[in-house]
């Protein structure tokens, strides 16, 4: 399972995480937003588990592969 994150919790970000659940093999793991409140809302709305807003603390995420910038 390849463990993906997401930046940008706007429009594109979860257009690129209905795309990405669809491959099958990708589990999006985290959303980053530099609003964390914004972050917060839209993973567990999206089922996300974590949230961050700042990128250097998403990159530190355990296990992450990929990463989509969508801002």
């Amino acid at each position: 399972m390849i463990q993906v994150a997401i930046i940008g919790a706007g429009f594109i970000g979860p257009a690129h995480l209905e795309a990405l659940r669809r491959l099958g093999d990708v589990e999006v793991v985290a959303l980053c937003d530099s609003r964390l409140e914004a972050a917060q809302r839209k993973a567990q709305a999206l089922n996300i588990a974590h949230a961050y807003d700042s990128v250097e603390a998403l990159l530190a995420h355990p296990g992450l592969q990929v990463v989509h910038n969508c801002t």
